[in-house]
């Protein structure tokens, strides 16, 4: 029988990770030492089709995953910046190829041919499913189905357009805005899943123009000593910041 798309795919991912997994676990273990089994099934999560599994056994999209929210601690000491935009791509691949989605739409997932799954398909349907039933609505718009009328940030509201009257279409939404607290024991991992799951899906559309800008407030009650001021004021020349500065108050 002739392969199809979705039998290359599979094919495809399993080569992966036949490949990616030794890495994996090369690395893990030489950074992360005798905690690498546990820290591994951490960032694992609620996986429940990889929970339980060792560092070898673990799918691709785990493998993957493992390797996301591991960067800074692991993996950004041999791998740069194409590497990591690399890792990012194949796991949206892989979760296009795993929920059937081709051109925007969503196949059928069929149970009666699951060779070459990386997931089983009643786990692919149902997390389908349940993303299906709690997507929110996009930041700045707020709906209200009992009274049909549509609102958005600034208080501008849409109502639907009465019988016979001529129909117009909303102007589209063209720019965006978000400020977000980080954590400064995860601030990479937690940048890193920003850009991921926020920046890649905006910095992606025509003509998209990106500004992203970091903001440092540090309170010190007892005061910090000359050499850690000597040594930030040089690091934030080289790093460029544009604004940079102590203060005694």
């Amino acid at each position: 029988m002739a392969m199809t798309n979705r039998d290359r795919g599979g094919k495809a991912l399993e080569l992966l990770r036949e490949g990616l997994s030794p890495y994996v676990e090369r690395e893990l273990r030489r950074f992360l030492g005798p905690n690498v089994e546990a820290e591994a099934a951490r960032l694992i999560g609620e996986d429940r089709y990889n929970a339980g599994k060792q560092l070898s056994d673990l799918d691709v999209a785990a493998l993957l995953k493992v390797m996301w929210e591991s960067w800074n601690d692991v993996f950004r000491k041999t791998l740069g910046f194409a590497e990591r935009s690399l890792v990012s791509e194949l796991r949206e691949w892989r979760n296009q190829w795993a929920h059937r989605l081709r051109c925007g739409q969503n196949l059928s997932l069929s149970d009666s041919d699951p060779q070459g799954l990386l997931v089983k398909p009643e786990v692919a349907r149902r997390q389908r499913e349940e993303e299906q039933q709690t997507v929110p609505a996009p930041t700045g718009v707020t709906s209200s189905a009992a009274t049909g009328v549509t609102s958005y940030a600034g208080g501008e509201s849409s109502s639907p357009t009465p019988a016979g009257a001529p129909s117009t279409t909303a102007a589209p939404l063209k720019r965006f805005h978000g400020s977000v607290a980080l954590s400064p024991l995860r601030l990479g991992a937690e940048a890193g899943r920003i850009a991921e799951e926020v920046l890649a899906h905006l910095s992606s559309l025509p003509g998209a123009q990106v500004s992203v800008t970091l903001e440092i407030h540090v309170a010190v009650p007892d005061g910090v000593p000359d050499q850690v001021v000597r040594v930030v004021m040089e690091n934030c020349r080289t790093l460029k910041f544009a604004v940079h500065s102590f203060e005694r108050d």
